[in-house]
């Protein structure tokens, strides 16, 4: 009953915003020749609103595009058949979006093009020529305005989808990124410029307010991210499109063609620009964090490799001079690795690391560090260390998970650790010494036995604790 419940609310809140965003864009509606000034938000809403939500929504979509046609005083039959268009080419996006693989979060700019490609190539030129036939089939438009009509349709419906659906879709997949806050002042921001510099200032020179507003977006999209970048875009051509319907402004000169031209190219540069200038940098921040993250982290267990490993000592002595902290180095070597890797193969070995990897991981706390150095070696940092007692408590816990049996193709196999132990800077006020001390310290471990911790004791060297 739950689930009919949900359906039957997202339906008709769907249809609602469909409408409400249809009499909104149609408030504002002008034209001169082919060429329009209108942003249809309603396909925007409905591009967006299917490619998160799926077909569940589809019926929603029909409703809300059917009650817009009857209210704008369309013939039934003509309406329907126009809203069964709208919903079908909604299904197509849903489709080919799937079909090619784009990305919800629009992460790559193959995602973006392919996004806006699929708009103006396919979606768009569907439902044009389509609801354009059917029009003039009832005879609600003549048939030599087809192609005035056609493009029209294609124009201010790709206008709204290109306008509002990145928007949404960056909305739904990186919220968590929001700041509200920040966009407070995103929005205050973004308005306030517009109106300044449109309303206010009044200003004829329009490359003065293109450069201005198409900066603040580029900052935006580079500087923060594309929330508040394509939110800022919503916004500036919001103010420039109502400023121009009260004839307001730098786009309402007596030359209306001029004036239309003018704002769809200045509204579409935005969205262009803004979005493919803030995807290319997206992606060349996401190949510096995967190249530092190729360089810094061992790439079969994801832990921080020895390339990392003089900045997290240097850590240690910082923290260690800055706020009197003892922290505990432990170099640790896997017992019977090699015998695992030479009967097995290197396949289970790996599984081995990553299962020792992950062990370890649960059982340290988020200031402690485990680093792989390399084959077998791996060396944990204990931030703050301790006291002796709790030290030990955590290094048998650490020894008694890594007996536990491993299963790999369901055989068992069974490992253990040898530790040494080193405390900087009581053993040592040198990182690179107390390194030394620990790796002497689990030599010593392996030669007692295996399967055991030793701390290194600078008179005895050999104390076991």
């Amino acid at each position: 009953m739950l689930s009919y419940q949900n359906y039957f609310f997202k339906t008709i809140l769907i249809a609602f915003i469909y409408f409400l965003a249809g009499k909104a864009s149609f408030s504002i509606y002008q034209s001169a020749s082919i060429i329009t000034i209108v942003i249809f938000i309603s396909e925007g809403f409905a591009l967006a609103a299917v490619l998160i939500y799926g077909r569940s929504i589809l019926l929603g979509i029909f409703l809300g595009q059917l009650f817009l046609a009857l209210s704008v005083g369309m013939d039934t039959l003509p309406a329907l058949l126009i809203s069964l268009t709208n919903t079908i080419e909604a299904y197509i996006a849903l489709i080919l979006f799937k079909r090619y693989k784009l990305d919800l979060a629009l992460s790559t700019l193959r995602d973006i093009l392919g996004l806006l490609l699929l708009i103006v190539l396919v979606l768009q030129p569907f439902s044009a020529i389509v609801s354009n036939l059917i029009l003039i089939s009832f005879g609600s438009t003549q048939s030599q305005d087809y192609i005035v009509n056609i493009f029209s349709w294609w124009f201010g419906n790709s206008m709204g989808q290109f306008l509002i659906t990145p928007f949404l879709l960056y909305v739904w997949t990186k919220y968590k990124k929001i700041n509200i806050l920040e966009l407070i002042l995103v929005t205050i921001s973004s308005f306030s410029i517009s109106y300044f510099l449109l309303i206010i200032l009044q200003t004829e020179y329009f490359a003065l307010l293109f450069s201005v507003t198409l900066t603040f977006v580029i900052i935006l999209s580079t500087q923060r991210n594309l929330i508040y970048a394509s939110l800022s875009i919503v916004v500036i051509a919001l103010v420039a499109i109502y400023s121009t319907h009260l004839n307001i402004g730098l786009f309402s000169t007596n030359n209306i063609i001029k004036n239309i031209v003018s704002i769809n190219f200045y509204i579409l540069s935005h969205i262009l620009l803004g979005l493919i200038i803030g995807t290319l940098f997206q992606e060349k921040e996401k190949a510096l964090e995967e190249l530092k993250n190729q360089v810094n982290y061992d790439f079969l267990t994801g832990l921080a490799n020895r390339n990392l490993l003089t900045e997290l000592l240097h850590r240690v002595v910082v923290m260690s001079h800055r706020y009197k902290q003892r922290s505990a180095i432990c170099f640790i070597d896997v017992d019977g690795f090699k015998f695992v890797n030479d009967t097995l193969g290197h396949d289970a070995g790996d599984t081995v690391l990553k299962s020792i990897a992950v062990r370890i991981s649960n059982l340290i706390r988020e200031e402690d560090t485990l680093v792989r150095l390399g084959g077998d070696e791996f060396v944990l940092i204990l931030m703050n260390h301790m006291s002796q007692k709790e030290l030990k408590t955590k290094l048998k816990s650490i020894l008694d998970s890594i007996r536990e049996v491993i299963i790999i193709d369901e055989k068992e196999i069974s490992v253990s650790l040898s530790i040494g132990v080193s405390i900087y800077p009581d053993d040592s006020s040198s990182t690179e010494s107390v390194m030394q001390q620990a790796d002497k310290a689990m030599y010593i471990a392996k030669s007692r036995g295996k399967d055991g911790y030793v701390f290194f004791d600078s008179e005895k060297y050999n104390k076991t604790l």
